[in-house]
């Protein structure tokens, strides 16, 4: 068994034999006889105040004989800054501008946008003419007077859930779009008096409120509302990089970064019309007549799209679209009123009908970042649905019945906004 005189002496050879081994690690050669191992002094010289600071810096040993950096010391804090010191001068670290601190940065976000919209006429539909003349008789059509873009809003509140492996955000968002309200009006009148007939289906003239009139117009208006609850998965922009400025200087750069995104989710749609036509004779007690329609559409389903973006340090620009099938809980309400040689008539039915309904959407989007925390973006969009019950499309004069509701009808729907995003 080893003596204790014997284990010592092998740990005192070990340890010094490990401490010259470090010296060559450290310097790639022997450590020189007259090197100062005492701790450096700060240089009372430097540039800036750091009595205030957050931490106080520290000069750690300089680098060792023969290396790139001899000669010069190193400034560093708890924040992993460092910076070279040259005798009265320190070399900046790196400007910061990482692309983890401009882009969602934080757990929720909220968007923002006024939106102006407009809406497609339905198809065009013969209502009246006018029989003054011998030939080539003036007409009336639902499409005279075409809506014009008006103001509404969207609004989107997120929550993002966290990060994958694939460095991509996961968030739930509820988005609403709507407060839409177009309304629109056309007049219709003969060159002689009492020479309007009406033309809305083939019994129409039979319907004495609506013909001999001299005088007839209509009033449509429409709306629109959507909500949306959607699952999301977004990319993250690429890794920084560092590049050199004309000085010298290095400076962290964003990466530019193609970032797609994907999404599935519930939407629901309520697109209401209302459609009112008049007529009046020349003796209004004598013969009138008034049709109202209006239909309801509440669509519920699934939709799913995707987005891609092209994104640089502070502005990014992009194309999201999207598709989905909705089922639509359609309803009709149809009342006429007519008033022919001083005799009242009234009308009213309902009837109503479950389809399906096409949903289609696209966005040109671009984005200018203003802060870590906001940017302000401005769009171009575009919503189309197929399968409505338009109002002026379920309108047809008969004397006793109304016509089947017809669920066959399509919307365009394209909208420019501004507004601004939110993370915090």
């Amino acid at each position: 068994m080893p003596s204790l005189k014997s284990m010592i002496f092998c740990l005192t050879g070990s340890l010094l034999f490990c401490a010259c081994f470090s010296s060559k690690l450290v310097s790639g050669q022997e450590m020189p006889s007259n090197f100062d191992m005492s701790p450096l002094e700060i240089n009372t010289n430097l540039i800036g105040d750091f009595s205030n600071a957050e931490t106080v810096p520290t000069v750690s040993a300089g680098p060792t004989e023969g290396s790139l950096l001899e000669g010069s010391s190193y400034l560093s804090n708890d924040k992993g800054f460092m910076s070279i010191i040259e005798g009265d001068e320190i070399e900046e670290a790196p400007f910061f501008s990482s692309t983890g601190d401009w882009f969602l940065n934080g757990c929720r976000y909220a968007k923002i946008d006024f939106v102006l919209m407009t809406k497609s006429p339905p198809r065009k539909v013969l209502i009246a003419q006018d029989f003054s003349f011998a030939s080539n008789f003036p007409e009336f059509y639902t499409d005279k007077a075409a809506f014009t873009f008006e103001p509404g809003l969207r609004f989107t509140i997120g929550e993002m859930l966290g990060r994958d492996t694939n460095n991509r955000e996961h968030m739930v968002e509820l988005t609403y779009l709507g407060s839409f309200n177009w309304v629109t009006r056309a007049k219709f009148e003969s060159a002689s008096p009492g020479q309007i007939g009406s033309l809305l289906g083939p019994n129409a003239i039979t319907i004495g409120g609506f013909n001999g009139a001299s005088i007839q117009d209509y009033f449509y208006r429409a709306d629109l509302n959507s909500v949306a609850i959607n699952y999301k998965i977004q990319n993250r922009p690429a890794r920084d990089r560092l590049v050199m400025q004309p000085d010298g200087s290095w400076e962290q750069q964003a990466s530019p970064s193609s970032m797609p995104a994907y999404y599935i989710g519930l939407r629901g749609i309520s697109a209401d019309e209302r459609f009112l036509y008049s007529s009046f004779g020349v003796n209004t007690a004598q013969f009138m007549g008034t049709y109202r329609t209006t239909t309801d559409n509440n669509m519920v389903g699934i939709h799913l799209g995707g987005e891609y973006y092209e994104d640089y340090e502070n502005w990014s620009f992009g194309v999201k679209g999207g598709l989905g099938g909705l089922v639509n809980f359609a309803d009709r309400t149809s009342q006429v009123h007519d008033v022919s040689n001083f005799v009242t008539t009234v009308r009213t039915e309902e009837v109503d009908e479950v389809n399906l309904v096409f949903l289609g959407e696209l966005s040109l989007d671009s984005r200018l970042k203003l802060t870590p925390q906001s940017s302000f973006h401005l769009s171009f969009d575009m919503l189309y649905l197929n399968g409505l019950a338009l109002a002026p499309e379920n309108m047809e004069l008969n004397a006793t019945t109304f016509p089947r509701l017809n669920t066959g009808g399509d919307a365009l729907y394209q909208s420019l906004s501004a507004g601004f995003d939110f993370v915090w």
